[in-house]
């Protein structure tokens, strides 16, 4: 039962960053991952690798790279924590901005709700224009897409592991992580 290494596709959802070697690949997923699956590290500069899956309602050209969004099914791996931007890492966010073309990257970027306020750092998604623009672009994708993350403590030791839908499993998580990095204040700031 299960997939066959050969069928298995690994790509490291890096956005914007710098493309990873073989060897940080390894460092990531492990060696014995790396040599099973063919692995890939993301480059949102490389044009020839996106398809063009449409806009989104706030004007983001979602750009993807072309083996996410012909992948028969799409898993995606990774932490719900606090984050600057998405208000939370995790969830759809492995593909907006982490398998993005660079335009819809930084539209997306862009996406606060005055040009005063960068830091959305624990923000609810309903609250989050970006998080809301990268969810919608998540469901451009044909066919299934989930999510494996993680909760962390800060020890960075697992708390919980939530896995489904990338939007209701990635909130359950945001709940989780909530309780653990929240605090709570006397009155609204």
């Amino acid at each position: 039962a299960g997939a066959q290494a050969q069928n298995i596709t690994g790509l490291f959802a890096i956005g914007t960053h710098q493309v990873m070697s073989t060897e940080e690949m390894e460092t990531r997923a492990g060696s014995s991952v790396v040599s099973r699956i063919a692995c890939h590290s993301f480059d949102c500069h490389d044009e020839q690798a996106f398809v063009h899956l449409g806009r989104t309602r706030r004007g983001t050209r979602v750009t993807v790279n072309r083996i996410a969004a012909e992948a028969g099914l799409r898993i995606l791996i990774g932490t719900i924590e606090p984050h600057p931007q998405a208000g939370y890492g995790g969830g759809f966010k492995n593909l907006l901005p982490g398998l993005a073309g660079a335009e819809s990257i930084g539209h997306n970027h862009l996406l606060l709700p005055s040009p005063d306020r960068y830091n959305m750092i624990g923000t609810m998604p309903v609250d989050n224009p970006m998080r809301l623009d990268l969810e919608e672009a998540g469901r451009m994708f044909e066919g299934p897409t989930f999510i494996l993350n993680v909760v962390l403590d800060p020890q960075l030791e697992p708390v919980a592991v939530l896995a489904g839908d990338a939007v209701a499993a990635h909130r359950a998580g945001i709940e989780i992580s909530r309780a653990i990095y929240g605090v709570g204040l006397p009155r609204p700031v």
